[in-house]
């Protein structure tokens, strides 16, 4: 913190004011006497012995999507935490969630939003645990609704097409005739059966894989790499090796080729399901969140006084004002925290107290969010509203808890950084070695192909 001072002979108020930006608080030492003109509002140009404002930190809370492992949301992390005017940034792989703590008169949210995107992510900013709009937005992320039915939809095409295409050898080896059919000679000497795998694998890759291709771009666009970039290595080797197979014993270059196109298939096949899985299984961690979400009703019923008469409008809870009278049927839940204002009722307190019996409710009594009305009617006067109420609280405390890192995590996010560039480049050098002692024929002849090729 820090202190900013007058001389003596010119402080009749505050004596001084002592600021902390770690919890954004200031603490002013009384003293008799008017406040002074340059402390009732901001500190004019000029003014003697008023030091400059410091930084003015503030929390934004954003769902990114397109991370696929954990080295993207460290990514992240290391980016925004690098900006001048970022406190922290801590990123949430499981619950693709950011929340960052920065300088708002330096920053803005629409600038942070630019800096994830310039890493190749999407990003929605979310205002408030209070807001139902922004509640919906984090439920649906939490929930992995579109990454689900996208993730089927993908699984399901790629099975269509890898079936056939795994089956296809095993039933040639069990059938001599549809063997000699698939292993004879087609166009000169390609035989029916690489094309017919290409053309089955194709589909794979360029629809169900494509996920794999642009996620890996982005990574490397932006100057990292992640899963997607190893799946692509991989499954790219694969397609294009058996291609080049086919190109050259099409050209009797070989009597016949090594082909790999049920491994590119099979492998983006098991990949997809294993992220299909982890989604599914992402949005089940999120469940005890999803069920303290759904204890808050999005619109509520106000009734007013006009010109004598009771009046009830169904509005939306973000546009309840604050002291309105909440009408609160048998059943329902409470929207906000408040006082019972007219009626008796039985509440079910159990969110907040763990008890089941409910709790009598006359006029004068607290009320709170979350809570269920069991019995009788109730006319509730809001007293705090939005992340003020203490559902609100309860919320905000279980995201911080699940955004929170231990050192074991930490120390796996810094693994992951460099897990994908350590094994390019052991595959390189696996590659390179192998192809140099070739060239070189430092190993068994036995080793080369059955073709006969000899480097």
């Amino acid at each position: 913190g820090g202190v900013v001072a007058l001389p003596p002979s010119e402080v009749k108020g505050p004596t001084a004011i002592s600021t902390d930006l770690a919890v954004e608080k200031y603490v002013e030492a009384e003293a008799p006497g008017p406040i002074p003109h340059g402390l009732q509002g901001a500190p004019a140009p000029g003014d003697v012995g008023v030091a400059p404002l410091g930084p003015e930190l503030t929390t934004s809370q954003f769902v990114v999507s397109g991370m696929s492992c954990a080295s993207c949301s460290a990514k992240i992390e290391a980016v925004l935490g690098r900006h001048a005017h970022v406190s922290s940034a801590i990123v949430n792989f499981a619950t693709t969630t950011a929340r960052v703590r920065y300088d708002k008169l330096q920053l803005s949210e629409a600038e942070l939003c630019c800096l994830i995107r310039d890493l190749g992510f999407g990003v929605e900013p979310l205002a408030d645990t209070g807001a139902s709009g922004d509640m919906e937005g984090l439920k649906s992320s939490l929930r992995r609704d579109e990454a689900i039915s996208s993730g089927k939809l993908k699984l399901a095409v790629a099975l269509l097409f890898t079936l056939p295409l795994v089956l296809l050898p095993v039933a040639a080896s069990l059938l001599p005739g549809l063997r000699m059919v698939l292993m004879g000679r087609f166009m000169g000497e390609m035989p029916p059966m690489p094309i017919l795998q290409m053309l089955l694998c194709t589909p794979v890759l360029a629809y169900s894989g494509r996920g794999f291709y642009s996620g890996a771009y982005r990574s490397v666009r932006s100057g990292m790499a992640n899963m997607d970039v190893l799946v692509v290595l991989g499954v790219s080797s694969a397609y294009l090796g058996s291609v080049y197979y086919m190109f050259m014993t099409s050209c009797s270059m070989l009597h016949h080729g090594q082909y790999y196109f049920n491994a590119a298939a099979t492998l983006t096949t098991f990949v997809l399901l294993g992220k299909l899985l982890e989604n599914i299984a992402k949005g089940k961690t999120s469940e005890a969140l999803l069920k303290l979400m759904d204890l808050q009703p999005r619109d509520v019923t106000i009734l007013e006084t006009v010109g004598g008469e009771v009046r009830e409008s169904v509005v939306r809870i973000d546009d309840m004002p604050r002291d309105a009278i909440l009408k609160v049927m048998a059943g329902d839940k409470i929207p906000v925290d408040g006082e019972v204002h007219w009626g008796t009722a039985s509440v079910d307190e159990s969110m907040i107290s763990g008890e089941h019996i409910p709790v009598h409710k006359a006029a004068g009594d607290k009320v709170t969010a979350g809570t269920i009305n069991c019995d009788g009617l109730l006319h509730v006067r809001a007293t705090r509203l939005g992340e003020e109420t203490t559902l609100s609280q309860i919320l905000r405390l279980v995201q911080e808890a699940q955004m929170s890192k231990p050192s074991i995590q930490a120390f796996a996010d810094r693994i992951s950084g460099i897990f994908v560039p350590v094994v390019v480049c052991i595959a390189v050098l696996t590659f390179s070695s192998w192809y140099v002692l070739g060239r070189e024929r430092m190993y068994p002849v036995s080793f080369l192909l059955e073709s006969g090729w000899e480097g």
